[in-house]
């Protein structure tokens, strides 16, 4: 068991958090004890546990804004819309990629539907450049 925040829950090597009692990760109380908690298991790795234990939290104290945030950015992922229309400049981004990334070793780059709109040594430099639309790849060749 690792130690952590006095009265929070200790978290086993394996990554999980044993359930106590009635199915809930911990016997918290308090706003800070869950948010303690919740931090905890982010720093083992126990990324699913936070999100319970933050979801938990933000029930037991709906007035609580950082247990509100914690819930939202932990909570599963949600899909909006599955019917959008393929995006064809992706593949295109991809192949230009594949065929002439090399030449821009150690640089940033932009690619707008295959198409190289500039390059970089910073991301910074690369954005102040050129006027980015919507949808440019953005990435640092290796």
């Amino acid at each position: 068991m690792s130690k952590g925040v006095k009265g929070a829950v200790k978290v086993p090597p394996t990554g999980r958090i044993r359930p106590i009692g009635n199915g809930s990760i911990g016997p918290f109380r308090t706003d800070a004890e869950y948010i303690a908690a919740v931090r905890q298991a982010l720093a083992e790795g126990a990324h699913l546990d936070a999100r319970q234990l933050a979801s938990e939290g933000y029930e037991k104290h709906p007035g609580n804004d950082e247990l509100r945030r914690m819930a939202k950015v932990l909570a599963p992922p949600r899909i909006i819309s599955t019917n959008l229309p393929a995006n064809p400049g992706i593949a295109l981004n991809a192949r230009w990629l594949k065929e002439s990334a090399s030449e821009y070793k150690g640089q940033w780059v932009a690619v707008y539907n295959g198409e190289l709109l500039g390059s970089a040594a910073t991301l910074s430099d690369l954005t102040q450049k050129i006027q980015l639309p919507k949808g440019t790849l953005l990435t640092k060749v290796f």
